[in-house]
């Protein structure tokens, strides 16, 4: 693989070419070029609330199934020792920081998060809380297991950022029109989560939240918050992880009883 240095505003990233000719863009906290790790196969394990998305993820992996054997664990952390790289995707999670640390405890792997969010906050913070790096969901399936590869041989990486949909990347409520930002707020709604905090876990602006809700509740045809909560249990919204959570929205939506240009 040929790798040559260059810099953006974002710092350092390496571009390196596959025989494929596809351009793999990859970021080092030293500076340094990443050289190809040997390709000896590694245990992953993607971690999720959400089957949709970790089979999404595991599909997109499957052609490289000589260089990375996945794993795919809804609502639960693989046991200790038992892979060597968690990808993490903290979709619909408010907690997403909690839950890295926690990963991080309970399986002893390093932890790759994969993500629609780009923002140098979210990288600050994921990498102050020992992330081994961070993907978009823009990627494809070489980038990743490359970006895996990288990460196990001991390098923090994070790609290019880029702001396009990858028409590769799944998500609830995706064949329901729902973008994968609006999915994401739906389903953290749907968990009882307030907009104020939906907007810290997501690292948008409360605005920007509630411009997301309204567009979404225009695709889902509801008017309220309760129906809202309704709405996403029926199609797939709801956390695997968390029995309770759709309750604890449900009854927020029904106390509030406001449509969500009142309500947020």
């Amino acid at each position: 693989m040929d790798c040559r240095l260059r810099q953006n505003s974002t710092g350092w990233f390496t571009t390196g070419t596959t025989t494929t000719g596809q351009t793999v863009w990859l970021a080092t906290t030293s500076g340094r070029v990443v050289t190809e790790v040997p390709r000896t196969l590694l245990f992953v394990g993607i971690v999720n609330d959400f089957p949709v998305v970790t089979a999404g993820v595991a599909l997109l992996l499957h052609p490289y199934r000589h260089r990375v054997r996945v794993e795919e664990f809804v609502g639960e952390l693989p046991a200790r020792g038992r892979v060597d790289v968690v990808l993490f995707d903290p979709f619909a999670r408010s907690d997403a920081l909690q839950r890295l640390r926690t990963i991080q405890r309970e399986t002893a792997a390093k932890v790759l998060l994969y993500t629609w969010s780009t923002s140098q906050a979210l990288i600050d913070d994921a990498m102050r809380c020992g992330a081994a790096g961070l993907l978009p969901k823009t990627v494809d399936g070489q980038v990743m297991v490359s970006a895996i590869e990288a990460v196990a041989d001991g390098q923090m990486v994070a790609p290019r950022p880029v702001q396009a949909d990858s028409p590769m990347a799944e998500w609830p409520g995706k064949i329901e029109g729902l973008s994968a930002r609006e999915a994401e707020i739906v389903a953290l709604i749907v968990a009882g989560i307030s907009n104020e905090e939906i907007a810290r876990s997501t690292y948008l602006s409360i605005n920007s939240v509630k411009t997301y809700i309204r567009t979404a509740y225009r695709k889902m045809g509801v008017s309220s918050r309760s129906q809202a909560v309704l709405w996403g249990i029926r199609h797939g919204l709801q956390s695997q992880e968390s029995p309770d959570g759709p309750n604890e929205g449900l009854r927020d939506g029904l106390r509030d009883g406001l449509p969500d240009g009142r309500h947020s």
